[in-house]
């Protein structure tokens, strides 16, 4: 016996899921970038997850649950999934466009950070509250974030 309650082992199994399924995007995306423009896989998959992986190790100094940590890696993916689903299905996709992706990050860190408040005040709610409070605060973080970005220091209007 590895000591792990069943429950333990799940959100950890659904961390890991999240955590490569926002690899898979990234991995996704740099193919998609590399059959259009350039042979580079590697370098545009490490444009496109490092910092993904920069938030999610910021992150973990707060030492969160694997659901909470779940939650926020798959709002991350889901994030940058809708986002290079937008840019791609312009008829012009323009390279600039990842720098307001990049800009919405500290949104993404806020959330993280709020979410990580909600759970050690509530510690007893439950894994999927958990993952999806973590999934919706950082959405909404990103959320006010690009709204900034957008009326700031880019013009988000498509054209």
């Amino acid at each position: 016996m590895t000591g792990y309650s069943p429950r333990f082992l799940t959100e950890v199994s659904f961390a890991i899921i999240a955590l490569i399924v926002g690899l898979g995007v990234a991995a996704g995306v740099a193919a998609r970038i590399a059959s259009r423009e350039t042979r580079l896989f590697w370098p545009n998959f490490g444009f496109l997850w490092l910092p993904q992986a920069a938030v999610l190790g910021i992150f973990l100094f707060l030492v969160p649950s694997p659901a909470l940590f779940g939650g926020v890696a798959s709002a991350l993916a889901c994030y940058f999934a809708v986002f290079a689903t937008w840019l791609f299905s312009r008829s012009r996709p323009q390279s600039m466009a990842w720098l307001g992706c990049y800009l919405s990050l500290p949104g993404a860190l806020i959330g993280a950070g709020a979410a990580s408040a909600c759970v050690s005040r509530w510690p007893s709610l439950h894994p999927v509250a958990i993952a999806l409070l973590g999934f919706g605060l950082v959405i909404c973080g990103i959320a006010v974030n690009q709204a900034v970005v957008c009326s700031t220091v880019m013009s988000c209007r498509g054209r």
